[in-house]
């Protein structure tokens, strides 16, 4: 947390995005206080609603728009270089989080690398063992598969997106894996270690708290992206409910 605390004042100096006066860590959620407001950076799963009180606002945490596997997908698709995407393919199993946390993460995946919005779910869910299938349509047309899981005895998280269009197929992955690749590897005997950074003025962190650092001095820089922010957190908690009501109902939910 201290080093979180740290790049955060130093970005937000270097780029003169905002006057940090505090910055507090609860239960996950990150405060940052400014001369722009006080700022409630929340964990996605932890919160139902929108709950700032007094003169703090609530931002969800959607720290995963700011890796680049996703914001490539996504130009790729604003750049034409495919075009009318027709149907998406998810896939993300992890030991960490809920299926709660990856249901939010994946749909707001899904909006952001389409620009669309999903009105339309189908769902199975093993809830004991935190596992879904779901069948996904979006205003523009899209059918989406997604399989989610938590399962707690994998030692590499298996994630994978892809875009089927009518001109040509784009995945955040090379073809024929699902594991995500690092930089740099070094073998040794019985053992290989991994060089995880990819960010020059972050290195030596977690790449998902650099992320965040990234996400959190985005939105201070223009704040006039968080109301947009909370209708998105919204609009997944409303997709959220209607993914267990289509379990129990065996049964499309439109929203």
């Amino acid at each position: 947390m201290r080093k979180i605390k740290e790049k955060l004042l130093e970005l937000s100096e270097k780029y003169r995005v905002a006057e940090i006066n505090r910055i507090d860590f609860e239960h996950g959620n990150i405060m940052v206080s400014c001369e722009k407001g006080q700022f409630r950076f929340f964990q996605t799963g932890s919160q139902e609603s929108m709950e700032g009180s007094g003169d703090t606002i609530d931002v969800p945490l959607f720290y995963w728009r700011s890796k680049r596997r996703y914001i490539e997908l996504r130009n790729i698709l604003i750049n034409g270089i495919v075009r009318y995407p027709s149907g998406m393919r998810s896939k993300h199993i992890c030991s960490d989080g809920s299926l709660n946390d990856l249901l939010i993460r994946e749909m707001d995946i899904l909006e952001f690398v389409l620009n669309d919005k999903i009105n339309k779910v189908f769902s199975s869910l093993d809830k004991e063992n935190q596992y879904c299938n779901l069948i996904l349509a979006t205003k523009n047309g899209v059918k989406a598969s997604m399989e989610l899981g938590i399962l707690s005895n994998i030692t590499e998280p298996v994630e994978m997106h892809e875009v089927i269009c009518n001109t040509g197929i784009v995945s955040d992955m090379a073809v024929d894996t699902q594991v995500e690749h690092y930089p740099i590897y070094v073998y040794g005997k019985g053992k290989t270690e991994v060089y995880k950074d990819i960010d020059y003025e972050l290195y030596g962190m977690d790449n998902d708290d650099a992320d965040r650092i990234r996400f959190i001095t985005a939105v201070l820089a223009d704040n006039s992206q968080i109301e947009a922010l909370e209708n998105q957190y919204t609009h997944y908690m409303e997709l959220r409910k209607a993914v267990y009501e289509s379990n129990t109902f065996v049964s499309p939910i439109a929203i």
